[in-house]
């Protein structure tokens, strides 16, 4: 983005904007891959839970979209 615009961060003034990033501040688990409140020397294990958390979501969706599938297969092979 910053070789296209030549800033790192888009700005908006918009409400909608605003009331999103206020959201995002009070909810983010991790923010930038950092504890709340971290200094510098937790960024390295901080960055590794954020992995582990991403990994975790990832792999819960990836299973629970394959047991929508199996269910929808066999109850339309039941029908036949």
């Amino acid at each position: 983005m910053k070789g296209v615009s030549g800033k790192t961060e888009l700005s908006s003034d918009e409400i909608v904007h605003q009331t999103a990033a206020k959201i995002q501040d009070m909810t983010a688990f991790l923010p930038d891959y950092s504890f709340k409140g971290g200094d510098k020397s937790t960024t390295d294990a901080a960055t590794s839970t954020a992995g582990l958390i991403g990994g975790g979501i990832i792999l819960a969706l990836a299973g629970t979209a394959g047991t929508i599938i199996s269910y929808a297969k066999k109850k339309v092979k039941c029908q036949n």
